[in-house]
């Protein structure tokens, strides 16, 4: 997703427009279907284009990774829980949910 993608804002538009309202209108289903690599690659995608994204739209994939990530890090491999958890700190978000500020960390 975010390698393909050339220009930010069209990464944007997709999540915007067709990704966040599909999760946010089919969420068991995005929950039984999504695996680690899924979850990395729309984060990863989510902070390349990071205030691009309408809040509200932003919140359901942020809270869809990370409740998807509580659900199933307890099955994941290593390599599994390693992107997992590369995902949430592209998200910014903290172990327990909370929004965390990433910006010393991206050096």
């Amino acid at each position: 997703l975010t390698r393909r993608a050339v220009d930010p804002r069209s990464t944007a538009d997709f999540l915007d427009r067709v990704l966040a309202p599909f999760w946010g209108r089919h969420p068991e289903l995005v929950a039984a279907a999504l695996l680690s690599h899924h979850v990395l690659a729309v984060a990863m995608a989510l902070s390349r284009c990071r205030g691009s994204l309408s809040a509200g739209n932003a919140e359901v994939v942020r809270s869809t990774v990370l409740l998807w990530a509580s659900a199933s890090i307890s099955r994941l491999n290593a390599r599994g829980t390693a992107a997992v958890a590369l995902a949430i700190s592209h998200l910014g978000a903290g172990p327990s949910g909370e929004v965390v500020h990433t910006a010393p960390m991206a050096a």
